[in-house]
């Protein structure tokens, strides 16, 4: 068995515990998401509060962790331990999700700004997620910097790999 695969972000407490009791959760962008969704995060903690009923937090929680899991398809390729049929027993894989496979089809027509990255997958802003799949695919060199030698200058563009 190789190294375990570490998240190249920091985990949050919530999912730290999650991640223990099934480390997939390690991977799934809940803190991302809560984030995004600040106000009624803290909308429906106060409900439940004053209800003294936790129903509609748990349900709110529930749509989150429904939406991590959902864009984490999205995100780029992540090993995964799974179960086969077969008596190999787990086999490594990765998976790209929709925002890799995305990410790649718009840098076909050309180098883009992770700005220009976005607008071209219809974000209104530079998610956490996009972030993260940029940095994953520049780690798995399928794409590369236009300025390698300046990574966080403000002129800085994306290509794919081999793509002058």
């Amino acid at each position: 068995m190789g190294s375990a695969y570490k998240p190249p972000y920091t985990l949050t407490p919530a999912t730290l515990i999650l991640s223990k009791w099934k480390p997939l959760w390690a991977y799934l962008p809940v803190e991302t998401i809560i984030a995004e969704r600040q106000y009624q995060y803290y909308a429906q903690l106060g409900k439940a509060d004053a209800e003294g009923n936790a129903t509609s937090f748990v349900e709110f929680m529930i749509q989150i962790l429904k939406e991590a899991i959902i864009s984490s398809i999205a995100m780029a390729p992540i090993p995964v331990e799974t179960k086969t049929d077969s008596i190999e027993g787990p086999v490594k894989r990765a998976q790209f999700g929709v925002q890799s496979r995305s990410v790649l089809s718009a840098l076909t027509k050309g180098p883009l700004s992770s700005a220009e990255l976005s607008a071209a997958l219809g974000l209104q802003t530079k998610s956490g997620a996009l972030k993260r799949t940029i940095k994953e695919l520049l780690a798995l060199r399928q794409i590369e910097y236009t300025i390698p030698e300046k990574p966080n200058s403000r002129l800085q563009k994306y290509r794919l790999v081999g793509g002058r």
